[in-house]
């Protein structure tokens, strides 16, 4: 109740969210089939948060396939996890063992109709925003001087105290929220360019998008663009550093399933051809498909 007091009274969509939870909270017991999909092992205690997530991981895409399963069949799931505030109850009610670690509840019946519809959202640009920044080093009172008139020389700049590294250290944190007014409103290339051009040294930090786009690394061949079999050409990654000694790097297109079944049985397993169909119309092994589809 409090979480739903806290959102702003226009967001009719999360009311409704918090409602519907609400009264799935009083009714869950009426449900006629409660799943309790679990894990064999526990997590010890003070996990880092990486092998938690592999652990979670590991089995939620088999209940998303699951619930994907119940709605090709007319019945509704959503996945819960409020029981696990009372998994020692559970286990001791249906006599699971300790070893066993619960990881959530689905309430599965059939639904009272089959009008769904995606749900409202806001539009991706008003929600999503992608990090980029850039780092200014200032190493003199001459760079700061051409950052100042760089930048536009704005009124803040010109405080005294800045004329000086040490102000200027005592006072980062306003220089750099006054900083941050300018580099904002600019793409992180622009306004290292910017800098760069009158001697200050600047430089973005790049992600992958960066070096696929980047004029320098095209030049030294690190996109590579490679034919990929039953699909379009696609660009992958290439060497992230030359050595005049090294060899080229092997950037190729990755097999089909089953591209090189029959070589691997025969070359490395010495199976004869006849021996290796038997395996294929037992379906022990397979071929490449006969028709492929990108899903």
């Amino acid at each position: 109740d409090q979480a739903k007091a806290e959102i702003s009274q226009e967001d009719a969509q999360t009311h409704r969210v918090y409602d519907s939870a609400g009264w799935l909270l009083d009714h869950m017991g009426e449900a006629p089939v409660l799943v309790i999909p679990c894990l064999q092992g526990r997590l010890p205690e003070g996990v880092p948060n990486a092998m938690a997530a592999a652990t979670y991981g590991s089995i939620f895409p088999a209940l998303w396939s699951f619930q994907l399963a119940l709605r090709s069949r007319g019945l509704g799931s959503t996945l819960t996890t409020i029981s696990l505030f009372f998994e020692a109850e559970v286990a001791e009610l249906l006599n699971i063992p300790e070893d066993v670690m619960q990881v959530a509840m689905l309430p599965v019946a059939y639904t009272k109709g089959t009008d769904f519809k995606v749900a409202v959202r806001p539009p991706p640009e008003e929600i999503t925003c992608f990090d980029e920044w850039c780092v200014i080093n200032v190493r003199s009172d001459a760079e700061w001087q051409r950052l100042r008139k760089a930048i536009g020389d704005p009124d803040w700049a010109a405080d005294p105290a800045f004329d000086g590294a040490e102000g200027r250290i005592a006072q980062c944190e306003q220089l750099d929220a006054a900083l941050q007014e300018w580099t904002r409103d600019r793409d992180p290339r622009a306004a290292m360019e910017i800098l760069q051009a009158v001697g200050v040294p600047c430089g973005i930090v790049a992600h992958p998008a960066h070096h696929m786009g980047d004029p320098q690394m095209a030049h030294r061949g690190y996109p590579k663009l490679v034919d990929q079999q039953e699909l379009a050409a696609i660009l992958l990654e290439g060497p992230g550093f030359l050595g005049s000694d090294l060899p080229e790097v092997l950037t190729e297109q990755a097999p089909m399933l089953g591209e090189h079944t029959r070589e691997i049985a025969s070359r490395l397993l010495g199976l004869s051809a006849e021996a290796i169909q038997e395996l294929v119309d037992e379906g022990v092994l397979e071929d490449p498909p006969t028709e492929f589809k990108v899903l």
